[in-house]
């Protein structure tokens, strides 16, 4: 029998309509979920074995996991379980009408009853003790309300306390490679569908104790109980949702289970994360998104979410140019925006602004458009930004990009929950006769517990001690300025680290309280900004991220097509440290550029390292920054051999490296189109 069960009602609860969608996933496609977010359900899993393995220590003899592969004999044995008058079960299932709750920790002590959600998600206990500010945490708290209701309405006579598990960022671990203690093994689910994660509890001594751990238990029953007795209103997502949680919760149940709706869909500013979205739709796998917006706007035409509202660049958080509020006006279609109306900045007067940008996107016309301009580029202002670079810090240029990870589950013993692990970089070098070499990699997938202090002694060698420093986005910004925090709350004496606390120092800016309070000598310039102040693309769409940006520069670049449709890359002209005689500029068959990264791992001819492969034989590519947090905490916990590990070390080389070479392309296409390339760009 189907019920709704606690992930159900939390997608319903972000929009209804998503539940009829759910409830027919051979008929309707779903994304899959991202490496990053992939990453962290491992980390949630490994938690969770830590709770198992702690609360086994506690209830020694009284506490087991209700493993059923079928609902029905997991509602049975949990129903059998819980006549004990003491006992503690691990993902027992309890029903209720058409309400199912499977709870991560449930200890009974006669009538006395702890449910405890477990969750990945760190907080801090000295800024935020007892959640007394829940609103980081208000899914977390449904999750809890939602089993709390199923629970206390299926056995009444229950007195019960509900807790949140979570680690806490002011606490340390006190085990040394805990995430070998907590493997992840995937195993395939019953008919193949899908593929089901699992950590089993620790079968060796854990130093880890309940109420000395990292991993904290709160009571939360005072947030719980404000979420049970609120009112809960989403009427731009479903207009017959507006009533207390029960009510809530019947509605939404009754929406899945029958699978129809009695309203018209509710499309709004929420559809910009539907993850029923299929930009090319077809009968056998449908598109939820397209049959809601198509539903509700009496339309059949071919559309992608970029060309409605929900595609536009960077919508405020409050005024006319809310996304909400462009709704409510009547606005669909991003045609349809009236920039004049919308009170659009018409000529930029200096860096582009939002509203720049916006209006380019709307309109697709920009200040001194010729007939064949493809983009728009402040030349002027992207030279004056160079020289000004290369005034204070000088030749060469250096392309620097960093690969990091953090888990919920430290990896080292004295590490917080999430502690960063810089565990590499790639760097580009641009001299100043045009000449560009990848001037250096790190990489370091060991469990070595110095992998932060290695990976900086070595970037400060490599940077040598004068150039100009780009970075992308402010990550390896925010990365270096974690790495300084985790130096200076070392136990060493700060001359041990003193020389590497400067280096950091040179190279970043701090701000606090949105104040700058620090600018380094060597401070990396954010090439990404340069991207949003001096240079538009409409295939863009306004976004300036790397992999969007690469393409439709290199579309549009005459001098990067002609010199990257060369097998130049990887010889003694180009040198690379992972590629040889590569080509990167390839067009696909109708004649379009191939996206670059979709070319990592492809071999273009037999000086091409092969590519690695999983033990399953399928091919390891690494294509973007997710997938490579992922791989390293996996390698952190033992699961793979040796000779995967070279495998997956061989392709984020290459990955991280394209990443850097990425940036030296958009910048030689821009010295080209302000034509102030440096010295002769050797062939």
């Amino acid at each position: 029998m189907p019920y709704l069960s606690k992930s159900n009602f939390q997608l319903g609860y972000t929009c209804p309509q998503k539940l009829l969608y759910q409830a027919q996933p051979s008929l309707y496609f779903r994304q899959k979920i991202d490496d990053a977010v992939e990453s962290s359900i491992y980390g949630g899993h490994q938690i969770g074995a830590l709770a198992q393995t702690m609360f086994l220590e506690l209830d020694d003899g009284a506490a087991f996991e209700i493993d059923d592969h079928n609902q029905s004999a997991q509602i049975a044995s949990t129903q059998a379980a819980l006549e004990a008058e003491n006992v503690t079960l691990f993902e027992p299932t309890i029903v209720f009408g058409k309400c199912l709750a499977r709870i991560d920790v449930l200890r009974k002590r006669g009538q006395r009853i702890e449910l405890i959600e477990v969750k990945s998600k760190s907080f801090d206990s000295i800024e935020n003790p007892g959640l007394q500010n829940p609103k980081d945490h208000e899914k977390y708290l449904r999750d809890l309300a939602f089993q709390y209701w199923v629970v206390s309405h299926a056995y009444p006579d229950w007195d019960i306390d509900c807790f949140l598990m979570m680690p806490d960022k002011t606490r340390h671990a006190k085990q040394d490679f805990l995430h070998q203690c907590f493997p992840v093994q995937e195993r395939q689910c019953r008919g193949g569908d899908r593929t089901e994660i699992h950590v089993r509890p620790a079968e060796k001594a854990i130093h880890e104790k309940l109420g000395e751990s990292f991993l904290t238990q709160v009571n939360v029953n005072e947030h719980v109980q404000e979420v049970l007795d609120s009112e809960h209103s989403i009427p731009e997502k479903h207009p017959s949702l507006i009533g207390s949680f029960g009510e809530t919760i019947d509605a939404l149940a009754g929406i899945y289970l029958n699978a129809s709706a009695a309203h018209e869909p509710p499309i709004g500013s929420h559809c910009r994360e539907c993850e029923f979205y299929l930009e090319d739709p077809a009968d056998a796998s449908k598109s939820g998104f397209h049959q809601c917006w198509k539903q509700a706007l009496k339309t059949e035409g071919q559309f992608k979410r970029s060309d409605t509202i929900l595609g536009l660049y960077s919508p405020a958080s409050s005024g006319k140019m809310n996304m909400r509020n462009l709704f409510n006006a009547g606005y669909r279609w991003l045609n349809q925006l009236d920039p004049i109306e919308l009170g659009l900045d018409s000529e930029p007067s200096g860096p582009l602004t939002i509203k720049n940008r916006q209006r380019m996107q709307i309109t697709g016309h920009w200040p001194g458009q010729a007939k064949d301009d493809q983009y728009y580029f402040d030349r002027d202002g992207f030279i004056a930004a160079l020289d000004e670079a290369l005034a204070t810090t000088g030749w060469p240029l250096y392309f620097l990009d960093f690969e990091a990870a953090s888990s919920p589950l430290p990896l080292r013993a004295g590490q917080k929950p999430n502690a960063i692990h810089v565990f590499q970089y790639s760097i580009h070098a641009m001299e100043q006769d045009g000449t560009v070499t990848h001037h250096s990699e790190y990489i370091d997938l060991s469990n070595d517990s110095e992998v932060n202090v290695k990976m900086l002694r070595q970037l400060k060698e490599d940077l040598g001690q004068q150039g100009t420093i780009f970075r992308w986005h402010h990550y390896e910004n925010n990365r270096l300025n974690e790495l300084r925090a985790q130096l200076l709350e070392a136990s060493e004496p700060h001359h041990v680290y003193g020389e590497l606390i400067e280096f950091v120092e040179s190279l970043t800016q701090r701000k606090e309280n949105k104040k700058l309070v620090h600018s380094g000598d060597r401070n990396m310039i954010d090439q990404a900004e340069w991207a949003s102040q001096f240079y538009f693309h409409p295939a863009t769409q306004g976004s300036s991220s790397i992999k969007v940006l690469l393409p439709a520069v290199m579309s549009s670049s005459a001098f990067l097509k002609n010199r990257y449709s060369q097998r130049i890359y990887g010889t003694d002209a180009f040198r690379s440290h992972n590629f040889a005689n590569h080509v990167w500029w390839v067009s696909s068959e109708d004649g379009d550029l191939i996206n670059p990264y979709q070319l990592l791992g492809a071999n273009q001819n037999e000086d091409i390292k092969a590519q690695p492969t999983a033990d399953d034989g399928a091919v390891v590519t690494i294509s973007e920054g997710g997938a490579a947090m992922s791989h390293y905490v996996q390698c952190q916990s033992g699961r793979f051999d040796s000779g995967y590990v070279r495998d997956v070390e061989d392709s984020l080389l290459k990955y991280c490296e394209l990443d850097t070479l990425a940036m030296v392309m958009i910048m030689q296409a821009w010295m080209s189109d302000a034509k102030c390339l440096p010295g002769e760009i050797k062939k």
